[in-house]
């Protein structure tokens, strides 16, 4: 219980803090080549558009933390009609 309460909140607060722990996801490095490994500036690599998968990996994290959130609420008001 105790470990997914830590979770839970581990990754609440990577959803909260997004724009502070990486770059916008969207930023195109033109210095850095297509598909091309980790390394001191993208600690994922980049994809095929040169862009920071890292950043998008977090990022991505606040619209799964809203889709998870709104799944819980919505069942939770069905089951809750339902009695």
């Amino acid at each position: 219980m105790r470990l997914a309460i830590i979770v839970l909140v581990f990754w609440l607060g990577v959803a909260a803090l997004a724009d502070v722990v990486s770059g916008d996801p969207n930023a195109v490095d033109k210095h850095a080549s297509p598909f091309s490994p980790p390394n001191a500036h993208h600690i994922l690599g980049t994809d095929a558009a040169r862009r920071d998968v890292y950043a998008r990996l977090i990022h991505g994290t606040r619209e799964v933390v809203f889709v998870g959130g709104l799944a819980v609420t919505i069942l939770l008001v069905a089951g809750l009609a339902a009695g």
